[in-house]
């Protein structure tokens, strides 16, 4: 019970790192970027916790922090909107991108991880 509810402070947590993150970014750059660099930190920051993390601590991290922070549904609605403006390149480009790019963060994230470890 007390992980699970650490893990909803970590997710609420994550979330106002998210907010603040792409509050940091949009001023500079437009939102796509500003969820692609959040995506990957989080995957990246997820293939770390994932090999040096005890399973308690990976559930709050892992699921409340990563959880809050990362935004797949952004992800998604960028590239549909994109989609929809009948810029297809650029919508799938951009799913792509987000695919590829996070798990290849989340790999690296692994390798370093296994370094600390």
């Amino acid at each position: 019970m007390l992980t699970a509810l650490l893990a909803c402070l970590a997710g609420g947590l994550g979330a106002v790192a998210r907010a603040l993150v792409d509050e940091a970014v949009t001023r500079r750059f437009p939102a796509w970027i500003s969820t692609l660099l959040i995506n990957l930190s989080g995957s990246l920051a997820l293939g770390v916790a994932s090999v040096i993390a005890t399973d308690d601590a990976l559930t709050v991290f892992g699921t409340g922090f990563c959880g809050g922070f990362t935004t797949f549904s952004s992800a998604c609605w960028q590239a549909a909107r994109e989609l929809g403006l009948r810029r297809v390149r650029t919508g799938v480009l951009y799913a792509m991108a987000t695919v590829a790019g996070c798990l290849a963060a989340a790999w690296v994230g692994v390798q370093v991880g296994a370094s600390l470890a």
